[in-house]
């Protein structure tokens, strides 16, 4: 990563790249965590986190539809 600091005037990303505090699993982790003892809880419920938050085509969808 650069900064305006480091005197960096681009920055470039993968396709795939995230840009975010913390990952979906520590997220889901602190949301949800009376279910952190599940496994299985926490993977369904980290899936439903990645599908809403972490998908790049999902800001996009609502987006068109608004319009």
């Amino acid at each position: 990563m650069a900064s305006k600091h480091l005197r960096g005037d681009l920055n470039y990303a993968w396709p795939t790249a995230e840009i975010a505090v913390m990952g979906a699993k520590g997220a889901v982790e602190i949301i949800f965590r009376k279910d952190i003892g599940d496994a299985e809880k926490i993977a369904e419920r980290t899936r439903e986190y990645e599908e809403r938050f972490a998908n790049p085509s999902s800001p996009r969808a609502r987006a068109s539809s608004t319009k």
